[in-house]
């Protein structure tokens, strides 16, 4: 696992709990994986692995790199990510572009960084997805 590289305004750090909130101008990056928030909170285990990264703010922000080339962005109120499972959850008007799939909004959508496989909820409403075409080569 790569390390977890946090820039913020302050933070404040509650180590018997393993807790460490992040305020203001919050950014983070993880290999080719990028967050960008307004307030964050970053979960550890015992050993200090990151176990939980959760992003809020107006919105928050993730990207990452594709192997095949193209970066995967998204927004949402909030995102909850766990590098263990390489699962984001973004929650509160979730928005996701993945280049040469297409873009998928909706209250609630869960994205796998690792794999790209992705599902989602309307909230009540409903989701909506757009799919784009490939180009025909010869």
């Amino acid at each position: 696992q790569q390390p977890l590289r946090v820039n913020a305004q302050r933070f404040v750090a509650a180590q018997d709990q393993h807790i460490t909130k992040l305020f203001g101008d919050v950014t983070l990056q993880q290999g080719s994986l990028r967050g960008v928030a307004s307030r964050g909170t970053v979960y550890t285990d015992a050993k200090n692995k990151v176990t939980r990264v959760v992003l809020e703010g107006s919105p928050a922000q993730l990207s990452q790199q594709l192997d095949g080339g193209g970066e995967m962005r998204s927004t949402a109120a909030t995102i909850d990510y766990s590098p263990a499972t390489e699962t984001a959850i973004l929650i509160g008007a979730a928005h996701v572009d993945q280049p040469g799939r297409g873009s998928y909004s909706g209250a609630k959508l869960v994205y796998n960084t690792g794999t790209g496989a992705m599902q989602g909820e309307g909230g009540g409403g409903q989701v909506h997805l757009i799919f784009q075409p490939h180009d025909k080569t010869a």
